[in-house]
């Protein structure tokens, strides 16, 4: 007799973003059974991303000043 395929499983959104991928996830980075622990260091690897994010925005990549100025890979004309 064949084995019954497993049901896929149905994961509760977390509180914070209402994502159950979230929950997947710190299910994968608790140990000992320590969820709150877990859920603590993903929002605050969260809340680091985002001040590192925020930073950024302010700087022009390289690559967009270069096309811009047309440094980079001039034609000649003929």
């Amino acid at each position: 007799m064949r084995k019954l395929k497993q049901k896929p499983r149905r994961y509760e959104p977390d509180p914070k973003f209402q994502e159950p991928l979230v929950t997947r996830f710190v299910n994968h980075l608790m140990k000992h059974g320590k969820k709150k622990l877990a859920y603590r260091i993903f929002y605050n690897f969260i809340d680091e991303l985002e001040k590192i994010n925020k930073k950024k925005k302010g700087i022009k990549d390289r690559k967009k000043s270069r096309s811009k100025y047309g440094t980079k890979n001039k034609r000649r004309s003929k």
